[in-house]
């Protein structure tokens, strides 16, 4: 995935937009694509799967300071508040 995708300010916090600009860079014309069409193109391996793109996205981020979104900080200071909840069990 290039970086230059997460230089889009609304695709740095979310994976559906992201998802979008990935698509589009696949050149798939996501206005005429039946669901059909997309999954059986998702199974083929035709286009990265969702999961890695968010992987993806992420690792750049935790590389890469000047590519993490405006919701950045506030996701992993909950993050770290789930942690402590979830070692309390």
């Amino acid at each position: 995935m290039s970086a230059i995708l997460l230089n889009k300010a609304k695709a740095r916090d979310c994976d559906y937009v992201l998802y979008g600009f990935i698509l589009l860079a696949y050149n798939i014309d996501i206005t005429t694509l039946s669901t059909r069409d997309f999954l059986k193109g998702l199974h083929s391996k035709q286009y990265p799967s969702f999961e890695g793109v968010g992987r993806c996205r992420r690792k750049l981020q935790e590389k890469h300071p000047e590519l993490r979104g405006t919701k950045w900080n506030a996701r992993h200071a909950e993050q770290e508040k789930v942690k402590t909840e979830i070692n309390l069990f």
